[in-house]
């Protein structure tokens, strides 16, 4: 019995690679969509587990010494900030995403004022101690009396050390939905200049693949290609 054709299988092999120039304008649209995905990907299972750690931890991160669950939440919260706040910061290594598409991708008021609270996290706390905002560090003297005899008195100066502001269970809802509307976006760019991209190397691929066979000056094959000449690459 003749299969339909939508239940056809095709199996593909990968038989070449090479490496493409950055120079030119496609192939980097790529490397940077491609490279903004990712990082949105990662910051999602960040924030995810972030959220986690929070809601394990609720009673642990209340306490007022500084213990093991909130170094966990507050590494994971750093964590996120740097690696969302890449794709927003020039460099020569790669883009960065201009301010005015956030407000398009954002898609709310809300999620925009979250987006510029990273950024001054990012800039005035994660990688410069510019104010004490988002930290505190209590500094206090204490005075400490012999149980014995009480005339022998001690003054002490102490500190708990650093406390971070540490982010609410809310706050990393709105980090996980703004890391999936980044995602679906640099998605659906990054297969538009995949498939633009396609279109421009199909014709490098042929000459490479079929060596002997002569191109026309629009690198369309003189001779039709046949089963045989697509044996090693095709098979059912």
């Amino acid at each position: 019995m003749k299969k339909n054709k939508e239940e056809k299988i095709v199996q593909m092999k990968e038989i070449s690679r090479f490496t493409l120039d950055t120079k030119d304008k496609w192939v980097r649209a790529y490397y940077n969509n491609s490279a903004y995905r990712q990082d949105f990907i990662d910051c999602r299972r960040i924030a995810v587990l972030l959220f986690d750690k929070i809601v394990e931890n609720e009673e642990s991160l209340k306490e007022e010494a500084y213990n093991d669950a909130q170094v966990i939440v507050n590494s994971l919260w750093n964590s996120f900030i740097v690696t969302y706040m890449k794709c927003f910061t020039n460099s020569d290594y790669r883009g960065h995403i201009d301010y005015s598409k956030v407000h398009k991708l954002l898609k709310s008021d809300d999620l925009l004022k979250v987006h510029e609270h990273i950024t001054e996290l990012r800039h005035d706390h994660v990688a410069h101690s510019l104010d004490s905002k988002h930290s505190t560090l209590e500094v206090y003297g204490a005075v400490f009396v012999d149980a014995f005899d009480n005339r022998n008195v001690e003054y002490r100066i102490t500190s708990d050390g650093i406390r971070t502001h540490l982010p609410s269970k809310n706050i990393v809802k709105e980090y996980i939905k703004m890391s999936e509307l980044f995602i679906e976006y640099f998605t659906k760019t990054t297969e538009k200049v995949a498939r633009k991209l396609h279109e421009q190397m199909e014709p490098i691929h042929l000459k490479l693949l079929f060596p002997d066979r002569t191109f026309n000056k629009d690198m369309v094959p003189r001779k039709p290609l046949t089963d045989e000449d697509l044996k090693d690459i095709f098979f059912e």
